[in-house]
């Protein structure tokens, strides 16, 4: 009997293990497209190709995330998983920097302050299309408004200066 639960409590580990290894394999592919870069007057500024390749390593919590702008320059990361089951993952930049990550059905976000600036992106799939967004804004321009009481604590508001957008294109 001990034998047979032992076998079942394997078995249930390896499964959990290989569902975590799946969590994004719906995302693996080559995604192409274009990358607009607006003015802060809602205009397009800029309009590049972009490319993001998603695919498996031998680790099976960690994927591959490379991103090509303008066809020159890739980026290199990995994505690692930290709790598939809670949609939490790392964005490692391979150069110390991690980013934490949390996927929202099919949402892939991530919120940061690097310098002075607080940056926001996601990735949305959508079946065959990827919808990437990035917005930041200066943490050096800020209003403060509410009276720092409980009711009407002090909030800082920081207008966005930067908003990117691409649609990708699965290949």
């Amino acid at each position: 009997m001990l034998k047979r639960i032992a076998l079942y409590i394997t078995l249930l580990l390896l499964f959990i293990q290989a569902a975590k290894a799946q969590a994004l394999k719906a995302w693996f592919g080559e995604w192409k497209g274009s990358l607009e870069l607006y003015k802060t007057d809602g205009s397009v500024d800029k309009i590049v190709p972009m490319d993001l390749f998603i695919k498996p390593t031998t680790d099976s919590m960690v994927v591959q995330w490379r991103i090509v702008y303008n066809n020159q320059g890739a980026r290199d990361y990995k994505m690692r998983t930290s709790d598939a089951a809670t949609g939490k993952y790392v964005l490692d930049e391979l150069n110390g920097i991690n980013i934490d990550v949390r996927k929202f059905g099919n949402v892939l976000m991530s919120s940061y302050d690097v310098q002075d600036y607080q940056i926001w992106d996601s990735y949305e799939m959508r079946g065959v299309t990827m919808i990437f967004t990035l917005t930041s804004s200066t943490t050096k321009l800020h209003t403060s408004s509410g009276n720092g009481t409980e009711e009407s604590p002090t909030v800082k508001s920081m207008p966005p200066n930067v908003f990117q957008r691409a649609v990708l294109f699965r290949q």
